[in-house]
């Protein structure tokens, strides 16, 4: 039986190469990958459907033929995907379905090797490397390639501060506390100057007010000052 292969296949070789089963043909992963996996073997009519085995974190099936079809398609995946195809699309699809994500709008991979970084860069994709993932952009670009393809859904995540990002968000608390400690500081200061400037205007009027007070003391006729003193 001679083997072609087709977009389904290029999905589940996608999806096998960094989340294969020890034995067999298969992946490990959760609901949705199995789901996925599955739905796509039972398509390609790969093998019976009573013949797949569904096991808690894995769904794989026995052929020989494929496995070994599977392993031939990865050796030659530089040559087989380098084009913006349908085959293309459902590997990177496959791919992305097992061990990618999406964090704050950017694209990730957990897993990769050269020949898949290879791939990208041959259908113009940005690749960098950081936090153990390997980025891929224009996201957008990625997400919309893909998109006919994909099969896993995904919940909307919390943004996770990575390793690189850490030190720069500290950078930034740190100069927003300095910033409000120096406006409390002029705040502090600026409530201390008044205080200063109105004991300084009550001492004034105090002095002015005895001042005056001994003005019209003497200035008052002596039978006077003589009344006030009894």
């Amino acid at each position: 039986m001679k083997l072609r292969l087709s977009p389904t296949l290029s999905y589940l070789i996608g999806m096998w190469k960094h989340s294969r089963t020890r034995e067999g043909i298969g992946i490990v992963g959760n609901d949705n990958m199995k789901t996925a996996f599955l739905a796509k073997v039972v398509e390609a009519q790969l093998t019976p459907a009573d013949q797949v085995k569904v096991e808690e974190n894995a769904v794989f099936f026995y052929h020989t033929a494929y496995r070994a079809f599977f392993d031939e398609i990865v050796k030659e995946q530089v040559d087989r995907f380098c084009h913006a195809n349908d085959f293309a699309a459902a590997f990177l699809a496959g791919w992305f379905d097992a061990v990618g994500g999406i964090e704050a709008g950017k694209v990730y991979l957990t897993k990769w090797d050269k020949q898949d970084e290879m791939v990208l860069l041959r259908l113009n994709f940005q690749t960098e490397k950081a936090d153990k993932r390997l980025w891929v952009g224009p996201a957008e670009m990625f997400l919309k390639f893909i998109k006919n393809w994909s099969q896993v859904s995904r919940p909307k995540t919390r943004k996770v501060v990575s390793d690189r990002e850490g030190p720069i968000l500290r950078m930034a608390a740190a100069r927003k506390h300095a910033k409000e400690k120096e406006k409390l500081n002029e705040a502090v200061l600026e409530k201390e100057r008044k205080e200063a400037v109105q004991d300084e205007t009550e001492e004034e009027e105090k002095e002015a007010n005895e001042t005056e007070k001994e003005k019209q003391e003497a200035e008052m006729p002596e039978d006077e000052k003589k009344t006030d003193e009894k």
